[in-house]
């Protein structure tokens, strides 16, 4: 069984998405169904259901995820000693971080480590919110840079604060919004308003804190929104 194919079938079985997983490893859909399928016949089981408007994992399928996940832990953690030997014992730190959100704070953050702990090599690796938690899971990251907003997984992890960003509220520059708070917008303002907003799946728990901080239900277009001309007000 192909290493590989174990990644495709976890991230498969994370997002049930086979045009999502085959984006992901840069291939077509058609070549992640036929993996599956292989690793079904070796198996001797279904992993999957499938049907033309959904996938879903079977019993089987779950168990063997819980496997797999093993398998591939103790194979990248195989992979980073194995480095770390050819580098002469160096340490090496992965550090995960998300994508556009984290990334003004990487420059800070490399000249500081640099600086402070020039003995440890530092091998960043940039993903989507998703795949944060996954990385630590499989032992792909020894530590995350990402946005505190809620997710189950967090349970199982320690968080600590390094430092705090802000969300931009962007409007048309003719819209009342943008005429009548020039010097800042209060939170009252948005209430009513179409947000749009980084979909759930993409950041799993920040529409829950958008309802929070505006102390009502928003109306949220996100992904039925083609582009900023179709909403009042967006959130970066």
């Amino acid at each position: 069984m192909n290493i590989e194919h174990l990644r495709e079938f976890e991230y498969l079985a994370e997002n049930l998405s086979f045009r999502d997983t085959a984006r992901h490893f840069f291939v077509s859909p058609s070549v992640i169904s036929r993996h599956i399928s292989a690793m079904e016949d070796e198996l001797g089981t279904k992993l999957f259901v499938r049907s033309k408007q959904s996938v879903a994992i079977t019993d089987a399928g779950t168990v063997f995820l819980d496997r797999s996940k093993a398998i591939l832990s103790e194979y990248n953690a195989a992979l980073a000693e194995m480095s770390r030997l050819d580098e002469g014992g160096k340490p090496v730190v992965r550090l995960g971080y998300l994508h556009n959100a984290a990334r003004p704070f990487i420059l800070q953050f490399t000249s500081y480590l640099k600086e402070h702990y020039p003995e440890i090599e530092i091998e960043f690796k940039g993903m989507p919110y998703k795949m944060l938690y996954t990385a630590l899971d499989d032992n792909r990251a020894d530590l995350n840079i990402m946005l505190n907003v809620y997710s189950p997984h967090q349970q199982r992890y320690e968080l600590a604060t390094m430092y705090r960003d802000q969300f931009c509220v962007v409007v048309r520059a003719n819209s009342r919004l943008a005429r009548d708070c020039a010097d800042g917008i209060e939170l009252s303002r948005l209430v009513g308003l179409d947000l749009l907003l980084p979909s759930e799946k993409d950041f799993p728990g920040l529409q829950e804190r958008m309802r929070k901080v505006l102390e009502t239900e928003p109306s949220l277009l996100m992904e039925r929104a083609r582009s900023f001309r179709d909403v009042d007000s967006m959130y970066i």
